[in-house]
Parts: structure tokens; C-alpha cells; sequence
């Protein structure tokens, strides 16, 4: 039980977890914030939550997402978050890697 609590339960490092924890509250917080942006921008605009979403979602599902209702907005949602961790996750990553991919790459 405490090793739950302490987080010690995977097996890594503190600093990896450290690591970890930054980047999963990195990610919550950008996808919060910038769907926010874009449920303020566009609902001053007239356009509603759930059609937003679903814009997200029609990146997987095409033009079906917009008559999916609820389903393809918590696509749109999950796809929304999955992003932002994704990017998160190689900004958080890289720069201690920028020097080798730079190398390599150029």
C-alpha cells in the first residue's frame, strides 16, 4: 500500500518520475487551456461546444464525425488531450536530446 502512495510502484528513478508528473500536468494544462481558447473564440461566435469537438474528431472519422453527436465529440475531447500530452511529452523530452538530433539529423 505505501509503495502506491510513494509512487514507488513502477520502479523508476525520482527523477523520471519527477519527470513523468511534470509532463502529465504540462499536458492537462495546455489541453485545458487551449480548449478553452477555442470553446471562448468560437462560442462568442455563435458556434456550439459539441461542434467543435466534433471538428476535432472528423480528423479521424471525416465528415461522419458531425453526425455522431455526443460520441464524436468525446472522440474530438480524447483526441483533443492525446495531442497535447503527445506534444508535451517531445518538448519535455527534447531538449536534453537537441544536441544528438541535431547531429544526426543536419
Amino acid at each position: 500500500m505505501f509503495e502506491v502512495l510513494s509512487g514507488d510502484l513502477h520502479g523508476g528513478t525520482d527523477k523520471e518520475c519527477c519527470a513523468l508528473a511534470t509532463i502529465t500536468k504540462a499536458g492537462l494544462v495546455s489541453g485545458v487551456l487551449d480548449l478553452s481558447d477555442a470553446l471562448i473564440f468560437y462560442g462568442l461566435r455563435g458556434v456550439k461546444p459539441v461542434l467543435i469537438l466534433q471538428s476535432v474528431a472528423s480528423g479521424l472519422l471525416g465528415r461522419a464525425a458531425f453526425s455522431g453527436g455526443a460520441a464524436s465529440a468525446v472522440l474530438g475531447t480524447l483526441c483533443h488531450f492525446t495531442i497535447a500530452f503527445t506534444h508535451d511529452l517531445l518538448f519535455g523530452a527534447l531538449p536534453g536530446n537537441i544536441k544528438t538530433l541535431l547531429i544526426k539529423w543536419l
